[in-house]
């Protein structure tokens, strides 16, 4: 347990650091500000000559990082930009840490009398197809050799956001994206990691929620690799169709995983109708998914935000119910899902237009999604062995007493007759020995029945001193003990084992309160030739033990025959 919990710990450890390290270098990287103009053009329609009319003429507006503006339909915003003079006569490269933008053009005039050179990325176009394929729009910029140098952009996107523009050298762009690629193949190796051992649990542990959080964690993880750009430029570079679509479809079908693994957990859940709404929540989800395919990302976008928000108090409330009320290693799913959600709840903010473009909308979903990750995992590991704990407790109650973990009633009389014919088949010795707690019942009427259990645990402790491997300690229905010692023992020899009992019995245990010990009757037998039946022998110590406890100036008393004799086979058995 404790190499595994500390295998989650590191894990937890590995993916913090990866993902803050992923989201630091990519917001992170050195570079200027940029300070200029911005004109709208409502229909779309402008060239690059006619938007820099309107510039010149004062039409524009001053140009800020943290204002929203009104892209979506046919809209286009030109952005007129000043580059820094030292930016200006060294190669750069112009970042926009936004990988779901649509579409963006970079016009840069041509020579006298020829078209402007134009530079294309975004959604709209294949990865592979941009100036720079990265994880989002970069555009090299080569040295200029005039320092007053300005950038005309134009941009479309599906709704208003912020455009905090920056200019980087281009070495240490280079230098940047080595890392950063660095940083992916951990993270995505950890996830690699976590999803295979996810399916040998399901498989291994015979718990179909280890193949749900597999599941779960395979749609978390695309949907992180289409939000942070990691998909488009390594797993589907010259698809760009998919590459918008997927920015829609797959976080719908990672919310709708989130629900059904919330689900999962708290399963069976106490309420009829919250498992209900768990599954039309997972219903919407799949057919927001739907509609994003069908009829586009702008009609339905705000309301998956909104599907979004909706499903924290939903997925939280359940699983905090399912911690509260059945299971305390449920926090540990509550603390992964609310990492996840405090991450990703400042990109819904984001898109809803409520919150400007930073470090935290950007790539507060990814750590949350880190964090996350390992969470649910240590949470499934502790839930499991919870689970195999309770199911290796109830098959032992099938063949151990519940007080003393003894063989119960069943196996011991089993025990005893599986001796009995051995020896009728091969004779030889063995001894038999039933022990009895005397004072069993005063202990009970004087401290009651917890002290009485404690005592009948320190009877089987003391009956356990003289075992050896092979031998057999047992408790029957009525409350004696059996030990079945399987070695030749004289009658000598048996005499001192059953001594050592009772005098243990009478040594005072910690458990026990002060004045308290236990006084054994031990009747037994050393079966050789022709032994009787187990029943018949168990019997014949059984009436001998009650003759100890008549007269108990003599404890330890050997059975003379296995046999009872026929005066004493017709007394009642002791109830």
């Amino acid at each position: 347990m404790v190499t595994s919990v500390r295998m989650c710990l590191v894990l937890l450890l590995l993916a913090c650091l990866g993902r803050t390290g992923l989201a630091m270098q990519t917001w992170g990287y050195q570079g200027s500000a940029l300070s200029g103009q911005v004109w709208i053009d409502p229909q779309g329609q402008l060239g690059p000559d006619a938007v820099l009319t309107q510039l010149r003429a004062g039409q524009g507006q001053a140009y800020s990082p943290t204002t929203f503006y009104p892209t979506g339909g046919p809209r286009a915003v030109w952005f007129w930009l000043d580059v820094p003079a030292q930016a200006a006569t060294e190669p750069s490269v112009l970042l926009i840490a936004y990988p779901g933008l649509n579409s963006l053009r970079l016009f840069e005039p041509g020579a006298v009398g020829e078209p402007w050179r134009v530079l294309a990325a975004g959604d709209a176009l294949a990865v592979s197809a941009w100036p720079i394929p990265h994880l989002f729009p970069a555009m090299p910029l080569a040295a200029a050799s005039e320092p007053d140098r300005k950038l005309l952009l134009r941009v479309q996107h599906s709704h208003p956001v912020t455009f905090p523009w920056r200019i980087a050298e281009r070495a240490a762009f280079e230098a940047s994206h080595q890392r950063l690629v660095l940083l992916l193949g951990m993270y995505l190796g950890l996830v690699a990691l976590v999803v295979v051992l996810g399916a040998m649990n399901a498989v291994t542990l015979r718990e179909p929620i280890h193949a749900v959080y597999a599941a779960y964690v395979v749609s978390l993880a695309l949907t992180q690799g289409t939000m942070t750009g990691v998909a488009g430029l390594f797993f589907w570079p010259d698809n760009a169709a998919w590459n918008e679509l997927s920015a829609a479809v797959l976080p719908m079908l990672s919310v709708a995983a989130a629900a059904w693994f919330a689900r999962a957990v708290a399963s069976p859940l106490r309420s009829r109708w919250l498992g209900w709404l768990l599954w039309a929540y997972v219903a919407a989800g799949l057919t927001l998914a739907a509609l994003f395919a069908s009829v586009g990302r702008d009609p339905v976008f705000r309301l998956a935000n909104y599907y979004f928000l909706a499903g924290i108090p939903l997925c939280l409330g359940t699983l905090v119910g399912y911690a509260r009320t059945r299971s305390v290693h449920g926090w540990w799913f509550v603390a992964g899902f609310s990492a996840l959600y405090a991450g990703a709840l400042f990109t819904a903010l984001r898109n809803l237009g409520l919150m400007p473009m930073n470090l935290a909308t950007q790539y507060g979903a990814q750590i949350g999604a880190g964090l996350e990750i390992p969470l649910l995992m240590v949470g499934l590991y502790l839930r499991s062995r919870d689970r195999r704990d309770a199911l290796v407790r109830r098959a032992a109650l099938q063949t151990r007493d519940p007080v003393t973990g003894l063989a119960n009633d069943r196996v011991t009389r089993e025990r005893v007759d599986h001796l009995v014919q051995r020896l009728t088949l091969q004779p030889g010795r063995a001894c038999v020995m039933r022990v009895r707690v005397g004072n069993l019942r005063e202990i009970q009427a004087g401290h009651g029945l917890q002290v009485m259990a404690g005592a009948t645990l320190q009877a089987a402790s003391c009956l356990a001193l003289i075992t050896r491997e092979g031998d057999t300690v047992g408790r029957l229905k009525d409350g004696d003990f059996v030990l079945i010692l399987e070695r030749a023992l004289t009658e000598g020899q048996a005499m001192q084992e059953a001594a050592r009992v009772v005098a243990r019995g009478l040594a005072h245990a910690p458990r026990m309160p002060a004045g308290v010990t236990l006084r054994f009757y031990v009747a037994l037998t050393l079966t050789a030739h022709e032994p009787g039946d187990a029943e018949t022998l168990l019997a014949d110590l059984d009436f001998l033990l009650d003759d100890i406890a008549e007269a108990p100036q003599r404890v330890i008393r050997i059975a003379a025959s296995v046999n009872a004799p026929a005066s004493r086979a017709a007394r009642p058995l002791r109830a």
